[in-house]
């Protein structure tokens, strides 16, 4: 999954290129509201949260942080 989706905004960052509107547009590109514990996942084990409490649905900072990453060239800094 992280391949497809590595490969995917690849494309989408190229094909921004290539029509000449990468300068222009914003792209912004967020994560889903923290980790679950469904289907066997061991959360004790991995930490997926780091020090933060909670999960997904949870109104503790683990379940309502999400990362986010934005490009804008010239308006946001790398």
């Amino acid at each position: 999954m992280i391949s497809r989706m590595d490969r995917d905004v690849g494309r989408l960052l190229d094909k921004l290129a290539g029509l000449g509107l990468d300068e222009d547009t914003v792209v912004m590109f967020s994560s889903d509201n923290g980790h679950h514990d469904e289907g066997g996942h061991n959360t004790e084990t991995l930490e997926p949260n780091g020090s933060l409490r909670g999960m997904k649905r949870d109104l503790y900072e683990g379940g309502i942080r999400v990362p986010m990453i934005v490009r804008w060239p010239g308006k946001t800094p790398a």
